[in-house]
């Protein structure tokens, strides 16, 4: 985990408890915060994670051809962080936010026999997740400092909430094709969703910390205070659907024409955050809508030695869901973001030059910003100015997280011996260009371009039924340093996750 970079913090900054890690250049993303991959900490870092879980499916064929499909599942999943505040001395001890998800899942299909003039599948979905969290908070001595809070508000004070969603969801869903002639196809297809989102939020009152009044209580009641949401429910009923007219113009070119509508669920934020003041309904997240219209091609050409896809693409995304910080608070939330469209083309290729020797290249050009955003988070540039506005209009940004160009290479070239080994040899190029970091859209929370580079050898071979593989690798050989995602921290600061740095290593498996 990166050190907080960017803006410096408005209020005292020459104490202990101001000072933290920065970025020569403006800090976060653009500086070199990174670089030397040095944090300040003072307490334990740590993340502990238990998960499993299993699937069975079974299919059964029916009279005429048809064939009964049962897919059971079950996962669960037990997150538990233990996170320093990256500082240097004791403003927090350990804040964060620990998960125990359980998940069920059960589908049925019935898909028709292929090869006459219409082929369908018909299917049931059901969908069901019990997810509780416990977010915690133990600040230290220095928290008021930091925090710019009054003084005894925070210090020394311990806060836990806790949070709980169960989720029903259903579904019915077909889909059909029509082969209209030997080279012509219709596909339709629809799917109805209705789901049941039944949840609380509560926080005790706040332990430990001086006795206080007047505006440090306040501060303190509205940061750590008991809270109570009740019973928080959601029902929604989400329409999804596809049309699909794809034409073989040759034996090895395919054209095709795509028109969908999918929706995503709306949920609830399981954190206390602004509720106390804005009200229970500030935690939930409403439904997002997508509209896509895609055309596109694939092809094989070249005696079936290249394979050739590319496809123009359009997507409208309407109560856009994303990640957003509260600094009030100092927690992240899921918010619905506007509106959204994504428009762009894609490419995808793989050729084989010569005996033993594949190469893959593809990559895409996709611009993708907020139609409308009017309400958006302001960036810290604004929001820690005097006088700053409550909402900034983000109409017109490039959206978080979202690169313009993309383009990935990779080579590889295997060959046998007379022993029947086969050795090989790989490399890949991966490039993304500047995205933005965080939802605010911060000039100190951009993510640079980036181009890593991953190298292998290796040897296989059969033995007993089986294949060996044994490979050294060395990924990143270059040893760039970068970042993979940002997010907003207190006092206008960032915090982020470094990509990989150059590492060597040796694989060996066998599979049978």
């Amino acid at each position: 985990r990166a050190a907080p970079g960017g803006l410096t913090p408005r209020g005292p900054t020459n104490t202990a408890a101001t000072r933290f890690y920065r970025g020569g250049g403006g800090g976060g993303a653009r500086g070199a915060a990174g670089r030397h991959r040095k944090v300040n900490l003072d307490d334990d870092q740590k993340v502990t994670v238990f998960q499993g879980g299993t699937s069975l499916e079974a299919n059964w064929t029916l009279d005429n051809d048809f064939t009964l499909t049962s897919i059971s599942s079950y996962r669960w999943w037990d997150f538990t962080p233990r996170n320093d505040d990256g500082l240097d001395v004791p403003a927090t001890y350990n804040a964060g936010v620990s998960v125990q998800d359980k998940q069920y899942s059960q589908e049925f299909r019935l898909a028709s026999p292929t090869g006459g003039f219409f082929d369908y599948v018909l299917g049931a979905y059901y969908f069901g997740s019990n997810l509780d969290n416990k977010s915690f908070a133990f600040y230290g001595p220095q928290a008021d400092v930091w925090n710019g809070t009054p003084t005894g508000a925070l210090a020394n004070v311990s806060s836990v909430g806790k949070g709980h969603i169960k989720t029903d969801s259903f579904a019915l869903f077909g889909q059909g094709t029509w082969h209209l002639t030997p080279r012509l196809d219709f596909t339709a297809g629809i799917r109805g969703t209705y789901e049941e989102k039944s949840a609380w939020v509560n926080r005790s009152a706040p332990v430990g910390g001086a006795a206080v009044s007047g505006a440090a209580a306040a501060v303190r009641q509205g940061r750590a205070g008991a809270y109570d949401s009740g019973d928080l429910n959601q029902y929604s009923t989400s329409p999804s659907g596809l049309l699909n007219l794809s034409y073989r113009f040759t034996d090895d070119l395919l054209g095709y024409a795509t028109l969908s509508h999918g929706e995503k669920s709306g949920g609830v934020n399981l954190a206390v955050g602004t509720a106390p003041v804005a009200g229970a309904d500030s935690l939930l997240i409403g439904t997002e809508r997508a509209n896509n219209a895609e055309l596109g091609f694939k092809s094989t050409l070249w005696d079936r030695r290249l394979q050739l896809n590319a496809n123009l693409f359009w997507t409208q995304v309407n109560g856009y869901q994303t990640n957003a910080y509260d600094d009030a608070n100092r927690v992240q939330y899921l918010t619905n973001a506007g509106s959204v469209r994504s428009r762009g083309v894609e490419f995808d290729s793989t050729l084989v030059p010569l005996r033993g020797l594949t190469l893959n290249l593809n990559g895409s050009f996709n611009d993708v910003r907020y139609l409308a955003y009017k309400d958006a988070p302001c960036a810290p540039e604004v929001a820690l100015q005097p006088g700053a506005p409550a909402a900034c209009d983000l109409s017109g940004h490039q959206v978080v997280g979202a690169s313009k160009w993309i383009a990935n290479a990779n080579g590889q070239y295997q060959w046998d011996l007379d022993n029947g080994l086969q050795p090989y040899v790989t490399a890949s190029y991966a490039f993304r260009s500047r995205a933005v970091g965080t939802v605010e859209d911060s000039d100190f929370a951009q993510i640079p371009s980036y181009a890593v580079v991953n190298l292998s050898t290796g040897l296989r071979g059969d033995a007993g039924g089986g294949q060996w593989d044994v490979s050294l690798w060395l990924k990143n050989a270059f040893d760039k340093t970068y970042y993979t995602t940002l997010w907003s921290a207190a006092n206008g600061g960032y915090e982020g996750l470094l990509g990989t740095p150059r590492t060597l290593g040796v694989t060996g498996r066998y599979d049978f």
